[in-house]
């Protein structure tokens, strides 16, 4: 349900919706604690504008998920996970 929420007159996109949806409902947000579910999903929106914009493109013309196309946005998806894991588990540069 938290994934779902959108701010009053601000409508989202239908593609950033089905990439959410889509996200949760692989699972991918199973880990993901309640109060993380908004930033989540805000930073996947972000790499999918940004570094994986051409999946989004393509799912934005075919309107529809192929097999092949699922995977990749599978695939995008846990490397997203993986990048966004790793920034925020980097150990804090001691003072000198």
């Amino acid at each position: 349900v938290e994934l779902l929420k959108q701010p009053q007159y601000v409508p989202m996109d239908v593609v950033d919706q089905v990439i959410q949806i889509f996200a949760g409902t692989q699972g991918f947000l199973d880990d993901v604690p309640l109060t993380e579910v908004e930033p989540f999903s805000k930073e996947l929106l972000e790499y999918f504008s940004g570094p994986a914009f051409s999946l989004r493109q393509e799912l934005a013309s075919k309107q529809a998920f192929s097999d092949d196309l699922k995977a990749k946005f599978v695939q995008a998806i846990r490397d997203f996970k993986a990048a966004r894991a790793a920034r925020e588990n980097v150990a804090p540069t001691p003072a000198r």
